[in-house]
């Protein structure tokens, strides 16, 4: 690809060499040839090499971006809103047979405000009471005390039931709630990456 600058300077030296009797002037405008084709040459090879990064980076940005279906990109993690009502356990296996587990959310506030958009309040998400009386999310990480709904975790319910899973109460804020793990729920499947 030649630019318009290079096709008018070829042209111009050409037309120089045709009506030139100087063998000076004839030897100049070949030099001047020569290092305007060895520019076009290094300037269309660094175009490729841009062609090619800008083509790689999109590629990597597409596949960023997108998430299996029936999974929905929430920044940079996928999950998927259950309606069926399950109990913790069987959210939990249902969630395994797509792939994933129960949501652990690096960004527990940009889940819950996507939860919240589509109607959804009080979601099953992946974590529970350990024997030791920690809570912790299913990926290992301890559940951080700051996202606890207001006098939450209460520790057991109305009915004398103990509340050692985790659930997200998308209204409230901050959202985490602990519940019965008897107990049925909506629930939030993360796909595994």
């Amino acid at each position: 690809m030649m630019s318009v600058r290079h096709v008018v300077v070829v042209w111009c030296l050409a037309w120089a060499a045709a009506s030139a009797s100087d063998e000076a002037i004839v030897d100049e405008i070949r030099s001047s040839l020569v290092v305007s084709q060895l520019v076009l040459s290094h300037q269309s090879e660094a175009l490729q090499l841009l062609v090619n990064a800008t083509e790689t980076v999109l590629r990597l940005l597409m596949k960023e971006r997108s998430c299996p279906f029936p999974y929905t990109r929430v920044l940079d993690e996928c999950f998927y809103l259950s309606t069926l009502m399950l109990s913790h356990s069987d959210a939990r296996t249902h969630c395994q047979g797509m792939g994933g587990d129960l949501a652990t959310p690096s960004h527990p506030y940009a889940l819950a405000s996507y939860l919240y958009d589509r109607g959804s309040i009080t979601p099953s998400v992946g974590g529970s009471k350990t024997p030791n009386n920690e809570w912790r999310w299913f990926d290992g990480r301890p559940v951080d005390r700051s996202l606890w709904a207001p006098y939450q975790p209460s520790k057991i319910n109305n009915r004398l039931e103990p509340e050692d899973c985790l659930a997200m109460w998308t209204d409230k804020h901050p959202p985490l709630n602990d519940y019965a793990c008897v107990g049925t729920n909506t629930f939030v499947c993360q796909l595994k990456q």
